[in-house]
């Protein structure tokens, strides 16, 4: 049963492979991950994405890829979190 409330993944220890563990439980397919749409209800499929790009690194922030040198962003934060 797939309720649309999340609550038939509860207390599931991880999602099925090929499927990727929103922060509300929800599985979704692992394509649906950092593809630029919310397919999560919290939207944490969209959280700490990034991607390589010629010789440059970007995180998606705010509905679209940014460098991750940008003002804007910490980029101390995302380095250690892609150095981890």
């Amino acid at each position: 049963i797939d309720c649309e409330d999340g609550t038939d993944e509860k207390n599931c220890a991880s999602c099925a492979t090929g499927h990727w563990q929103c922060k509300n439980l929800k599985c979704i397919k692992q394509g649906l991950r950092c593809d630029g749409k919310k397919d999560c209800d919290d939207g944490s499929d969209e959280f700490h994405c990034f991607t390589y790009i010629n010789n440059t690194i970007l995180v998606y922030h705010n509905g679209s890829y940014k460098n991750v040198c940008e003002n804007n962003l910490n980029s101390e934060k995302i380095a250690n979190h892609l150095c981890s």
